[in-house]
């Protein structure tokens, strides 16, 4: 018959196992704050750019309502979105709700292009008194 496993390992591969988990386990967290880091850096980088788009390409009569709007879907998004997308993960599964979280996401480019076309059209357009 075999020893226990715990007998099996000396003090020296205990150390060495403990030491692999840590490592390994430090290597698994650093990851995640590269990929957290990436991320707030690309928000960091894109945040002005788009402030300047939109303060160099929206009527200043306009402005305030733009960048509200903006804040409110924003906003709306995230309040609705997020406990609903919990909700179905929850109900589902994680990737479907990953899949309808994209699905979304993937119309805003869209949206983006047909209002900038509906913005040029409108700006084409002769004043009328």
């Amino acid at each position: 018959m075999s020893a226990p496993p715990a007998r099996s390992y000396s003090s020296r591969n205990a150390v060495f196992g403990y030491l692999i988990i840590n490592v390994l386990s430090t290597l698994a967290a650093s990851l995640i704050w590269a990929i957290n880091t990436i991320f707030l850096i690309r928000d960091g980088v894109s945040g002005p750019i788009r402030s300047s788009y939109i303060n160099d390409y929206i009527p200043s009569a306009q402005r305030a309502t733009v960048l509200s709007l903006d804040a409110f879907f924003g906003d709306t998004g995230a309040a609705v979105g997020q406990p609903v997308l919990g909700w179905v993960s929850g109900r589902i599964s994680i990737p479907v709700a990953w899949l309808i979280g994209a699905a979304f996401l993937v119309t805003a480019p869209f949206l983006y292009v047909s209002s900038g076309a509906a913005a040029r059209r409108a700006a084409a357009k002769p004043d009328e008194p």
